[in-house]
């Protein structure tokens, strides 16, 4: 060949190669920016992970709440910690810790919301629990505000200590078309049968009160449980419903995932689907942990739930996409489940969706935990709406700090002004003698 014609050849690869890039654009991928843990005299973890502007200064700082060993004399107390994030300098900086058991031996909290409640122009938290007395579980919500005289954030109004029930989980919008935001709360009335539970809040002049509740729920003579919570108009009647996420385990000993969708009434919350939506997926037991609605692909809103199925006893993580059309819950498509390493447990307790790249449609991302040759790994993951019937997995990140390692809340959002969002995701790190809390930011490149 002439050298004519072999630089012919060249410049005609180089062109094939840049219309094939350009064409199939580089994939992005999950990146861990910052890692951060910290401990008590005991266990110490992050079961839920929210972010906003907490204190009225020009920044987003990041709320995490969960538990924390104090010693044998004070035992198990509710932990709330205020964040700030320097990307800069890819460093946390704790701006203020609560720690509270305001009833009981222990106190828990597993859920919080950040926004202005009550219409003053600043924004509260809402933390949402449990703890136990002599071996009984207790409900319990706390309003949260920031002081400026003080600098700090106190409690201004407590809920709860109810005999038997535990809060699960927290959000709040307009529902019903007050100024402030009505405060949803999902949880259990842990009897004999258990039944799932749901709450409407209004928090106006340093007052919480009960706008409504449903009805508990189960299946006859079986348990249930509402472990998620979201609100949002899913059928497009401009009516914002509110969504819950669980299971219910029925006579017949058979575990079920759940979603029950409500709309406010007349000062009642009434089930837009009287039996709701149950699944399995086709293995033995199945069970959603957390749920979120927004359009994800098809135009439509979509509620999208993260769980678990279950198949001999071992663990494969759950995504779900489901559709409601005002009377009745549908399904719409899921991802295959899926296990980290075969045969050992992969669980996914937290979906959250956002927008990484500024395109459309949004994304979906999962937190949770993965298991491979016993060794426990923090799990995240982000999805597409993909071809039917399939989500799409897009990226997927592993990994374990010191020893066994979880993820227990995963959150999406700008966290620091600047132009990516960040994914957060809230959990937990043995570190061969204690359990650590861990808070870990991550982009997408």
């Amino acid at each position: 060949m002439n050298d004519k014609k072999r630089i012919g050849l060249v410049v005609s690869l180089g062109v094939a190669v840049i219309l094939v890039m350009t064409a199939f654009p580089v994939r992005a991928t999950i990146y861990s920016q910052e890692s951060h843990e910290w401990y008590g005299q005991g266990k110490t973890a992050v079961y839920g992970v929210y972010a906003g502007n907490t204190d009225a200064d020009a920044s987003t700082e990041i709320v995490t709440v969960g538990e924390v060993y104090t010693g044998p004399m004070t035992g198990t107390k509710a932990q709330m910690n205020i964040w700030g994030w320097n990307s800069q300098t890819s460093q946390f900086s704790v701006e203020k810790t609560k720690e509270w058991r305001n009833y009981g031996q222990t106190a828990v909290a597993v859920s919080v919301y950040v926004g202005d409640l009550d219409d003053d122009s600043a924004n509260e938290m809402v933390t949402v629990g449990y703890g136990t007395n002599s071996g009984i579980y207790y409900n319990e919500l706390v309003i949260w505000e920031y002081v400026p005289l003080t600098m700090d954030y106190t409690a201004v109004e407590t809920l709860g200590y109810v005999s038997g029930r535990m809060f699960n989980s927290v959000y709040a919008t307009q529902i019903f078309g007050s100024d402030a935001l009505e405060i949803v709360v999902a949880g259990v009335d842990a009897g004999t049968p258990s039944e799932a539970i749901l709450h409407m809040f209004t928090y106006e002049d340093d007052s919480i009160s009960l706008d409504a509740s449903a009805d508990p729920w189960s299946p006859n003579d079986g348990d249930a449980n509402a472990k998620g919570v979201y609100a949002e108009d899913v059928d497009g009647d401009s009516t914002v419903e509110i969504l819950t996420a669980g299971y219910i385990h029925d006579i017949y000993d058979d575990l079920w995932a759940h979603v029950m969708v409500f709309s406010y009434s007349d000062g009642e919350l009434e089930r837009e689907d009287i039996d709701g939506y149950a699944w399995n997926a086709g293995y033995d037991e199945a069970e959603a942990l957390s749920v979120f609605a927004a359009d994800v692909g098809s135009g439509d809103i979509e509620i999208v739930t993260c769980g678990n199925v279950f198949d001999s006893g071992i663990s494969s993580g759950d995504l779900e996409i489901l559709t409601h059309s005002g009377s009745a819950i549908g399904y719409d498509r899921r991802a295959t489940p899926w296990q980290y390493s075969s045969g050992e447990d992969t669980e996914c307790p937290s979906v959250y969706v956002g927008d990484l790249d500024g395109t459309s449609p949004l994304d979906i991302v999962t937190g949770g935990k993965a298991v491979a040759s016993g060794d426990v790994h923090g799990q995240i993951r982000v999805w597409n709406y993909g071809t039917y019937p399939d989500i799409d997995l897009v990226d997927t990140e592993e990994w374990r700090t010191y020893d066994d390692t979880e993820a227990h809340s995963v959150f999406v959002g700008n966290v620091d002004s600047d132009n990516p969002v960040e994914m957060v995701t809230g959990g937990e790190a043995y570190d061969g003698t204690r359990i650590r809390a861990q808070l870990r930011i991550w982009y997408w490149s």
